[in-house]
């Protein structure tokens, strides 16, 4: 009986001994769970902390990417705007092409206009010439014929003196001289009658050269003045400002057309810089997608380390 009961004394230590063995190997897998647990804890603390510095990271990224985007959309506004205004370039230098050729013609009617006056004033100036030629033609061809006539008096006067009493006369054959031709002026000689012919001569070439230089400026007029009439025509079909105000409008065309030639110049040096910058932009937000993409994927993987 007493070793039957020490048998039991033994059977039920040992039974104790392999409760309390399980319920240490218990223990040690919940200390281990406890210690993995607590691990975890402090990753997942550790990983809040970096999300949340990454959170921070990814806001200041995005704000900085939205004033760049900002930046990116003025300079564009301001190139759009440039482009718009360079548009009407071409039309400006045509228009102010157009004023210069209005000009030009402007100016040559007003040079034919002074050319017509110049030839009228010539014209007139020759009619002065030819009236003085004409008034000296008649004054030599007058002071000719008194030469020619007082010459032919005094061959009677000649003869008169050569006559003879009781002589036939040798332009009538009479015998009788009852009045005889006198005169006290003096016989011009053959020299003063060929010189005064002379003068005639020249005074008639003068006329006649006269004569045609009229004509060869009324001509001349008569051409500056259909030159005129093509000219006026011209004009007419359009706009006829004065010289004044064509010369104004194409000064305020010159200076708005270099005003954009120099804008021109700065939107080629704007150009190439703005889309770099718009590629470079582009990049960033593909950068910050894909980084709030994995932020998210970290964010689950938290959630599902705080639910096992």
């Amino acid at each position: 009986d007493q070793a039957e009961a020490e048998l039991h004394a033994i059977a039920a230590e040992k039974q104790s001994h392999d409760t309390r063995c399980s319920e240490l190997s218990r223990l040690q897998s919940f200390r281990d769970r406890v210690t993995q647990f607590e691990a975890a804890t402090l990753g997942l603390v550790e990983a809040e902390a970096a999300a949340g510095k990454s959170k921070r990271e990814l806001e200041h990224c995005r704000s900085g990417l939205e004033q760049a985007r900002l930046g990116l959309e003025r300079q564009e506004r301001t190139h759009r705007e440039l482009l718009e205004r360079l548009r009407g370039l071409g039309d400006m230098r045509l228009e102010r092409q157009q004023l210069q050729s209005s000009y030009k013609e402007r100016q040559s009617l007003e040079l034919l206009r002074c050319e017509i006056q110049n030839s009228r004033q010539a014209i007139q100036a020759q009619f002065a010439s030819n009236t003085r030629c004409a008034g000296r033609l008649e004054e030599y061809a007058l002071e000719a014929a008194r030469l020619e006539l007082e010459w032919h008096r005094g061959q009677a006067v000649v003869l008169a003196a050569q006559l003879e009493h009781e002589q036939p006369c040798p332009v009538c054959g009479s015998r009788s001289h009852p009045a005889p031709a006198r005169s006290e002026l003096e016989i011009p000689s053959d020299e003063e009658r060929r010189q005064a012919a002379s003068r005639v001569n020249d005074a008639r070439e003068e006329m006649a050269a006269a004569d045609a230089e009229t004509a060869r400026l009324e001509a001349a007029l008569q051409g500056l003045r259909d030159r005129e009439t093509v000219l006026r025509s011209e004009i007419a079909a359009g706009d006829s400002p004065s010289l004044a105000d064509l010369q104004m409008r194409i000064d305020i065309l010159s200076q708005r057309i270099e005003s954009l030639e120099q804008e021109q110049e700065t939107e080629q040096e704007y150009a190439e810089p703005i889309a770099s910058e718009s590629e470079a932009l582009k990049l960033r937000e593909r950068a910050l997608a894909q980084a709030a993409t994995a932020r998210g994927e970290a964010g689950s993987a938290r959630e599902g380390a705080r639910n096992p």
